[in-house]
């Protein structure tokens, strides 16, 4: 599966590529994937969840998702100098971008639990809960791949931040599978093409030369595409191996089938067939957010924006293990609040996530997938009562193995004790009260309080920690952008 080596070299060549740039690219964006403009993006409208009483409802339900596609498009908005469209702000796929020390799952268990309640930094009157979870680690050294590399080749691909990326990004992907693997290629545009299927990802020097030969041309016919990859996929299946289709593309589907929900109905009657189907989104302007983020989860599969190099490694290399590799499907998350600890909570981000109590408890909801060694955070405001003497809340998870026609349905439970809550969080907390600070700038939210950018950096220039963390002190330069951008 994957080289567990990655040479020094290359990480060398991507430290340079983002940290020798000049000022008004941010200092840290290669020239090479400049964006262009050519058209309006469209994101599903975000509504915040507003302040719920315990003694009303008690209960919060979530579909899991480790997608990060938010922060990369937002930063890539910032790092060219535009303006921040708040609906492309899903605050959770902020917070999930970055790595931090959670608890590794024990026993049999998949997820393993941690959390912390400590003083909203912007509100004195409520307190931030944080739930983080992380996915059991998976040896998956003799798990073989079938992949096919679905491509966008079309008009609408030809901005150098689109379809130059695509080559880049998809040859750090190769790299990282062993002499078993299958690679396969499938392009499309007004027309389909099958370049190359079933390939040795051994065969490293002729795969990149197909790759470095793709050209942007002609409209777009999604359906067919993805027809034809589909067959590939399916021609070449490895039972007990991880085959998964993996999309490149803006999303810009203009021929044939290419409603939304026409294309979501043909994957999620795919998906049975143990074919995984993940999206990664290229450029901006034209660029379909929800329209990608709804394919890759009837697909059982994830989304990711790929805005430069560095975003392309943390996919592609850093994260390889969890994108080809499920290990909870339909994962979804339920927290019961003790409404003797807890007045009123409101869940920050996963607007377009959240489920019923109907739907947490039916076993046939369609909810998020999670891959192996992977976090996910779930984040809440909350009122507390004055006397504390209780736990906070309990946590239920319920998920599905890796194998699609295997319907079993798992649990994990924990405890949140009122032994989280701390008057001094730890690093990880810090970090992500100011990811989620700077969210609630983006979109403006009715629940800022006293949120402001100049707080956010003291904060994060204050904890040496973050500057050891390449991605954080990335975050540290972004909010600085921002901050200059809008002064």
């Amino acid at each position: 599966m994957k080289k567990l080596i990655i040479s020094l070299t290359l990480f060398t060549l991507l430290f340079l590529l983002v940290g020798c740039t000049n000022d008004n690219q941010g200092g840290y964006i290669d020239s090479t994937y400049v964006n262009q403009y050519e058209g309006e993006n469209e994101h599903q409208e975000i509504i915040e969840q507003p302040f719920i009483n315990t003694e009303v409802n008690n209960k919060s339900n979530i579909s899991l998702s480790a997608n990060t596609a938010a922060y990369s498009f937002i930063r890539s908005q910032i790092l060219n100098g535009m303006s921040v469209n708040k609906n492309a702000v899903r605050v959770e796929e902020m917070v999930n971008f970055f790595d931090y020390n959670y608890n590794q799952p024990i026993n049999n268990d998949v997820f393993g639990f941690k959390a912390e309640v400590f003083q909203t930094p912007w509100n004195e009157e409520t307190n931030i809960l944080l739930v983080g979870l992380e996915t059991k680690k998976v040896d998956l050294g003799n798990v073989p791949n079938n992949l096919v590399l679905l491509v966008d080749v079309s008009g609408s691909m030809s901005a150098t931040n689109k379809l130059s990326l695509v080559k880049q990004s998809m040859k750090l992907l190769v790299e990282q599978m062993n002499e078993d693997d299958l690679i396969s290629l499938v392009t499309y545009s007004g027309k389909e093409k099958i370049i190359f299927k079933g390939k040795s990802a051994n065969d490293l020097e002729e795969i990149n030369k197909e790759i470095n030969g793709l050209s942007a041309w002609g409209g777009t016919n999604g359906k067919k595409g993805l027809k034809m990859a589909y067959e590939v996929a399916s021609e070449l299946f490895i039972d007990d191996g991880n085959n998964r289709i993996i999309l490149a593309t803006d999303g810009d589907f203009n021929l044939g089938m290419s409603s939304t929900d026409e294309l979501v109905e043909y994957i999620s009657s795919k998906r049975e067939s143990g074919i995984y189907f993940s999206a990664f989104g290229f450029g901006y302007g034209n660029f379909k957010d929800e329209k990608l983020e709804r394919l890759a989860m009837a697909g059982n599969g994830v989304y990711h924006y790929i805005d430069d190099i560095l975003t392309a490694r943390k996919a592609f290399i850093d994260n390889i293990d969890g994108l080809l590799y499920t290990v909870a499907r339909d994962a979804k998350a339920q927290i019961i609040f003790n409404s003797n600890s807890v007045l009123e909570f409101r869940l920050i981000g996963y607007e377009n996530r959240t489920l019923s109590n109907e739907q947490f408890e039916d076993d046939q909801t369609d909810a998020g997938e999670i891959g192996t060694g992977l976090q996910v955070t779930a984040i809440y405001e909350v009122k507390l009562s004055d006397n504390i003497n209780e736990d906070f809340a309990s946590l239920e998870i319920k998920y599905k193995d890796h194998v699609i026609n295997n319907d079993e349905v798992y649990n994990n439970s924990f405890i949140i004790s009122n032994n989280v809550l701390t008057d001094t969080p730890n690093d990880d907390s810090l970090f992500i009260s100011c990811v989620l600070e700077f969210g609630l700038i983006l979109l403006d939210s009715n629940y800022l309080g006293t949120a402001n950018l100049n707080s956010i950096i003291e904060r994060l220039e204050s904890n040496d920690y973050n500057k050891y963390d390449y991605y954080r002190n990335d975050f540290i330069e972004l909010v600085k952008k921002y901050q200059k951008i809008i002064a």
